[in-house]
């Protein structure tokens, strides 16, 4: 059974699943219930800066003393059309140049385009 919805305005996303599994260790050939979950918080308006936390089953054999693992981190995404364009948003960037003049140099070349 798989399950996922955003809740507070689309700021947090909830997702899991949930299934029966045959435990693999010698000790116990009894089966149990398994699942992965994971939370995600969208840090900012426009949801490019994001914390997530999730536990997720081992289903392994290499794994028999640790039938889950968990992890927590944080996400920057950013989109760009060309390389090219990824190239100058950190150049200028990198180079120091003020945002007026990174806005004056785009206008630029989208005029030559």
């Amino acid at each position: 059974l798989a399950v996922s919805t955003e809740v507070l305005n689309n700021r947090i996303v909830l997702s899991g699943n949930v299934g029966y599994g045959r435990d693999v260790t010698e000790a116990s050939n009894e089966g149990s219930f398994i699942g992965d979950f994971d939370v995600e918080v969208k840090l900012n308006k426009n949801g490019n800066l994001r914390a997530k936390a999730y536990t997720h089953s081992n289903n392994d054999v290499i794994y028999e003393t640790s039938p889950t693992t968990q992890g927590i981190g944080i996400s920057y995404q950013e989109d760009f059309n060309t390389f090219g364009e990824l190239i100058r948003r950190y150049w200028y960037i990198i180079c120091g140049q003020r945002r007026r003049d990174r806005k004056a140099a785009e206008k630029e070349s989208h005029t030559e385009e």
